[in-house]
């Protein structure tokens, strides 16, 4: 189709097309081998799938043209890559002579491939329907371990009983690895009076608002254990610790904090408290037995506040950007506050623009450019307990509300207290996963194989 075909039907197709943007429109037509009407269907899809609320479908600019010539170039390219996957698959599954007897048993079998994994992110931001990074031509996963949609009128709404439910079983599940580990016979309950040492497990708590130390510390059992008891501990002089490990034995430094699940031994001869004589460290997480990793992961994690305590410029924010436009990560996460309600120039009232204002313009707007640098970048954005933009102040916190004044386009946003998985495409038959768990004061990365 030629352009003096094209521009009428493109003028139709999108009123008020500016003429820059209309030879724009001409060239990619040709390019991709579409029609204006199949462009136009391409656009429609766009924004419904980006949750761009705040801007109309009859609004087409130079930028959103530009962004769908960036999608039509991801779905050309997946398309290719299904292409020549299925060319080998069919030509690896031919019968092949005088190979059977000295065929390596230990070789994968020819007909496996690695299936590539398309990107999944649920629910907040179906929009990422693939990331590719340009740099290494990975494609990357994304996605949630449960159903976001179901899980949000939960907040604040979880009974009793199920939350003390869920404590009893990380007990419980504990006691019974540190049972097998150290080849206990039994688990005692640390609230019985005994003579005997014995060996209990617990949740380390505190007593009341005073700060966790010596004379104010207790364990709480599990309600099979010790019915849920809290008994307060008393450490012996010659406390000693137990390695979990056998490379080393004797080692007397420990932290305790309220929440921990500890493993104790020692006696309550008195009923009052339990005497620990000796920690036993929890057993170790299972070691890889894979001899070398898939190819990695390249993350980037910044935590908040994004600006100086003396302005509001965001010049933080701006040296993360410039860092991810340098480095090319697979994965950018963002920990909040954005908006710091602890700010002492917000604390003042010394701003002129709504928190809301204000994230658009210091924060979503460097995050939608670089967005449309980078399309193969997953962005995510967790919030604070600090943040104004958030209606939730207490944890479990909520995701960000995709509230057109917050400008957010294609970012991924989730609550606090979070996990997700982010799984590149492995060079081995193997899929492995990379799990990234976080919350207001940690954040870690684990590979787990799946």
């Amino acid at each position: 189709m030629d352009e003096e075909t094209l521009k009428p039907q493109l003028m139709e197709r999108f009123p008020g097309i500016e003429e820059d943007v209309l030879i724009q429109c001409t060239s990619i037509c040709k390019t991709f081998n579409i029609t204006p009407e199949d462009l136009r269907y391409k656009w429609e899809a766009l924004i419904y799938n980006s949750s761009i609320k705040d801007k109309p479908i009859s609004f087409f600019d130079a930028n959103c043209a530009r962004d769908l010539q960036q999608q039509l170039q991801r779905d050309l390219a997946k398309t290719s890559q299904t292409k020549a996957k299925t060319t080998k698959t069919s030509v690896a599954k031919r019968p092949m002579r005088g190979n059977a007897l000295g065929a390596n048993p230990f070789a994968p079998p020819a007909g496996r491939t690695r299936t590539g994994p398309s990107v999944k992110v649920e629910p907040s931001t179906p929009s990422i329907s693939s990331h590719q990074n340009l740099s290494t031509g990975r494609p990357v996963n994304f996605s949630m371990p449960q159903d976001y949609e179901s899980y949000r009128y939960r907040y604040m709404h979880e009974k009793l009983y199920e939350r003390a439910s869920i404590l009893d079983e990380q007990i419980d599940r504990v006691a019974e690895k540190v049972l097998q580990h150290y080849k206990l016979e039994e688990l005692a309950d640390p609230s019985r009076v005994t003579l005997d040492e014995v060996v209990v497990v617990g949740r380390i708590v505190d007593d009341g608002d005073a700060k966790i130390g010596e004379t104010s510390t207790l364990l709480e059992s599990s309600r099979m254990m010790g019915s849920g008891v809290r008994v307060p501990l008393e450490f012996d002089a010659n406390l000693k610790t137990r390695c979990a490990s056998k490379r080393a034995t004797g080692s007397t430094g420990v932290d305790l904090f309220p929440g921990m699940i500890a493993a104790l031994k020692g006696k309550n001869g008195s009923g009052n408290s339990f005497v620990v004589s000796e920690i036993l460290r929890l057993p170790p997480l299972p070691i890889n037995s894979k001899s070398e990793a898939p190819s990695s992961l390249k993350a980037l994690i910044a935590c908040g506040p994004f600006t100086f305590e003396s302005d509001l410029d965001y010049k933080p924010l701006l040296q993360v950007v410039e860092a991810a436009r340098t480095e090319r990560p697979d994965l950018l996460l963002l920990l909040g506050p954005f908006v710091d309600s602890n700010h002492p120039l917000i604390k003042a009232g010394q701003v002129d623009l709504s928190p809301a204002s204000l994230f658009r313009e210091r924060i979503s707007k460097h995050l939608t450019r670089l967005e449309a640098d980078m399309p193969e970048l997953v962005i995510v954005l967790v919030p604070s307990l600090r943040d104004l933009i958030s209606n939730h102040v207490v944890l479990p916190q909520a995701a960000l509300e995709r509230d057109p004044e917050l400008g957010l386009s294609r970012v991924c946003v989730l609550r606090d207290r979070k996990s997700f998985f982010t799984e590149p495409e492995a060079p081995s038959d193997v899929k492995w996963c990379r799990t990234l768990a976080f919350s207001q004061s940690m954040v870690s990365l684990s590979v787990q194989p799946l």
